[in-house]
């Protein structure tokens, strides 16, 4: 299975594919923010040209596990995404520049 790794920004959805056969990601060109119903289209598109079948998004924890402004705005973008039908999760990015 493809999976759709996305990085909520203010500017730019950062975008990679990954592949659960292979165990391998790669990096996609970053989706510019332009409004809503443009960028969940985009994510819809790739999905469908990269046969994802699950977003996950990253959500930057607090170090006490809190989700702050940037977190919850990465919340309500994946909400939208499953309103349009795409299966999401999301996962803890704490560190995740470190590692």
């Amino acid at each position: 299975m493809r999976i759709i790794g996305l990085d909520h920004g203010e500017r730019r959805i950062g975008v990679a594919i990954g592949d659960t056969e292979t165990g391998m990601a790669f990096a996609r060109p970053a989706i510019r923010r332009r409004s809503l119903e443009r960028d969940l289209a985009q994510v819809r598109d790739l999905c469908t040209t990269e046969g994802g079948g699950l977003v996950v998004i990253g959500l930057p924890l607090n170090m006490d596990g809190s989700e702050g402004t940037q977190a919850l705005a990465a919340r309500a973008f994946g909400e939208e995404l499953a309103r349009i039908g795409l299966g999401v999760e999301y996962t803890d990015e704490r560190l995740s520049s470190w590692q």
